[in-house]
């Protein structure tokens, strides 16, 4: 019952609109980490990797981390539920070294929606690391839900020797409280280039209330270039 794309690059971006795709990016990595080469592929389903892109940081202990965003697209004409989105890092004779899995609750028909992944696995030993993202989605699902989507406000990345971080605002369109609901952000560098992502759980609010939200931001990506960010939130009714 389900379809799946599958996208394998080392930090380039995709677009699920031609069948093949290759493109050299410059990689943003620190001068710990060896650089990556970089490639990917694309193939249009029902869900697909729209646009991409992560980041490898050496850590204050010495290993080396790393941090994802994607937007995973919705090719189709109704709105995807609970889409499976996995992250397998692998070495450069294609031995996985670290896998992450997630899942996006609603993507609208026809938009992207922007998911985050984060490893604490040490991928020092594997240097250079490829990642490959698979996206599954179940065009009749057994779970669907009423949602809407948040009004966010402009944000801002401040960067900080010890805890920098993505800043903004949230209003409340829906009729009720919300008490639990994700804003993720995609992290871009100045050319535009994904370099991995954050995301946060901000605290309940109100019918038409706008609250202020914070969301820490890896180390690694504020060494990779990160400059702006692009986020979306929408929550489930009850």
């Amino acid at each position: 019952n389900y379809t799946a794309t599958t996208e394998i690059y080392t930090g380039c971006r995709s677009s699920a609109a031609s069948d093949v795709y290759k493109r050299q990016t410059e990689e943003s990595q620190t001068s710990e980490t060896p650089a990556t080469t970089e490639r990917s592929s694309s193939q249009a389903e029902l869900a697909s990797v729209d646009d991409s892109g992560f980041a490898t940081w050496a850590s204050g202990s010495g290993e080396v981390w790393a941090n994802a965003a994607a937007l995973i697209m919705n090719n189709g004409s109704e709105d995807l539920f609970l889409t499976d989105v996995t992250f397998n890092y692998a070495d450069a004779d294609g031995t996985p070294v670290a896998t992450e899995s997630t899942y996006v609750n609603v993507i609208p028909a026809g938009e992207s929606f922007p998911v985050i992944s984060q490893t604490y696995t040490d991928l020092s030993a594997a240097m250079p690391v490829t990642l490959e993202i698979t996206a599954f989605a179940d065009p009749e699902p057994f779970f669907e839900t009423d949602w809407i989507e948040l009004d966010l406000g402009p944000t801002t990345i401040t960067p900080d020797e010890f805890f920098s971080t993505v800043t903004g605002t949230v209003t409340n369109t829906a009729d009720e409280p919300l008490d639990f609901y994700e804003i993720s952000c995609l992290l871009r560098a100045e050319d535009d280039t994904i370099v991995g992502g954050a995301f946060t759980y901000p605290d309940r609010v109100a019918p038409g209330q706008t609250i202020a939200w914070e969301a820490s931001v890896e180390e690694g990506l504020i060494e990779a270039g990160a400059v702006t960010a692009e986020c979306r939130s929408i929550a489930e009714l009850s």
